[in-house]
């Protein structure tokens, strides 16, 4: 395969040695993203990429899994197949990739996945675990058995198969019924006298979670999961470990939801203060750990936002910038980093943070060039801004945000020709548009 183009020389490694070449794709960013396709271990990768090789290695491992803390998106496989034009890396069975693209770890991968009906029922978890960070929601569910309901409330490894099923399900085949049946498992793990406090602790935690995020926040859930994950928290203050004091750091972040959401902005930072203080000390005693880095990342991306929320601009790019310095190759943290410095009003800043993030490529790659444009038009470049929004729409055809930057500014500075290209984006949209409501009317039929 062809060498990367156009490698950004300024993302290093802990250490300070420069990424090796890549060698599996003639893109930069697929490279860094190769964990996912095929299992191969490049040099440099984002936390999250990381994940996928620990869920690999723990396939085969005696000890206790490393419980992940950064999960892959809902079609992550889709969405960089569509960016790179290679639907053959979109597929839902691990041996729909292309062959070209196998390791023998992927191989092995394919065989345990093959033979899933004869592992143990700790092997089928692990293995679930690995196809779901995969984004293989569809082969987890395939390889992953259907506990017996009334063994999930009791049973360790059937609430733990169970919660994993139930989680692949629901981003196999997201809606309300997945989502309601992801939450009866969940609420059947939380409110267990049987199982270990962890457990019950992490599922609490997780439906306190979803109770807190989206248009609609449910305070009264929330404030009843608070003090039922503070039951199951309680017995965690007596045990010193690093596992536990990864938990407490968990539980301080997810609770304190509550007092955000109540505007009581003192409390939320004491209970950030709490979780931020345990994240670091893990870190500390364990450095080499992905499982503490990875705890910490959440941690630092809800520092930032907490902090931006409550008009403390300095102190969110502090902890924004942090993360970069955590996880630098995850184009997601340059880009939250460069909306956080254009809140304070420093475009300059910015715009780097959003270059970096187009550098690394997909999947933050085209929303970060929009950005940049905004940041060069905001700055007065406006012949740079247009050609950062014609780009971006070249990289995405369906980014309206970026078709409607490149008419904008066509028309400020006298370029008619874009706006003849805007008009034929435009009528293609139309015909796209046209075609799959058509499609969609055959289907129904």
């Amino acid at each position: 395969m062809p060498a990367v183009s156009a490698k950004p020389t300024y993302f290093t490694v802990p250490g300070g040695a420069e990424p090796e070449v890549p060698s599996v794709s003639d893109r930069w960013d697929l490279w860094l993203l190769s964990p996912y396709f095929g299992l191969h271990r490049p040099s440099a990768c984002s936390l999250h990429t990381a994940g996928v090789l620990e869920a690999y290695d723990d396939v085969d491992r005696d000890a206790p899994a490393s419980p992940l803390q950064l999960h892959t998106p809902r079609g992550f496989r889709t969405t960089i197949a569509r960016g790179a034009a290679r639907p053959d890396l979109d597929h839902d069975e691990p041996d729909g990739l292309p062959r070209d693209q196998w390791t023998s770890d992927w191989s092995r991968l394919v065989e345990l996945y093959t033979n899933a009906p004869e592992l143990s029922g700790e092997q089928r978890l692990r293995l679930g675990v690995l196809l779901s960070a995969l984004d293989l929601d569809v082969a987890a569910l395939r390889a992953l058995p259907s506990p017996d309901v009334a063994s999930i409330a009791t049973d360790p490894l059937a609430a733990s198969t169970a919660m994993k099923r139930s989680h692949a399900l629901s981003r196999a085949r997201p809606g309300p019924e997945t989502a309601d049946a992801d939450r009866r498992v969940l609420s059947l793990i939380a409110h267990s006298t049987a199982l270990p406090a962890s457990m019950c602790l992490t599922a609490a935690l997780t439906l306190l979670v979803k109770a807190a995020r989206g248009r609609a926040p449910d305070l009264t859930a929330v404030q009843e999961l608070r003090e039922l994950s503070a039951g199951h928290a309680g017995g965690l203050e007596r045990d010193d470990t690093p596992i536990s004091r990864l938990l407490r750091s968990t539980y301080w972040r997810a609770v304190s939801y509550e007092p955000f959401l109540r505007g009581d902005h003192a409390r939320t930072a004491h209970e950030l203060d709490l979780a931020e203080e345990l994240a670091r000390q893990g870190v500390e005693d364990r450095p080499g750990l992905l499982l503490f880095r990875q705890n910490l990342h959440p941690l630092l991306e809800t520092r930032s936002r907490a902090a931006r929320e409550h008009g403390h601009l300095d102190l969110a790019v502090a902890y924004a910038t942090e993360l970069t310095e955590l996880d630098p190759y995850d184009g997601k943290v340059h880009y939250n980093l460069g909306t956080t410095h254009r809140a304070r009003g420093d475009h300059e800043g910015a715009l780097t943070a959003f270059r970096r993030a187009v550098a690394l490529g997909l999947p933050h790659a085209s929303r970060a060039r929009v950005a940049v444009a905004q940041c060069l038009e905001a700055l007065g470049d406006l012949p740079s801004a247009l050609a950062e929004y014609v780009e971006a729409v070249r990289e995405d055809p369906a980014d309206h945000r970026a078709a409607g930057g490149a008419r904008r500014l066509a028309s400020r500075t006298g370029r008619p020709e874009i706006l003849d290209w805007h008009r034929g984006w435009v009528m293609a949209w139309r015909r796209r548009l046209a075609l799959e409501s058509l499609q969609a009317s055959g289907r129904s039929a």
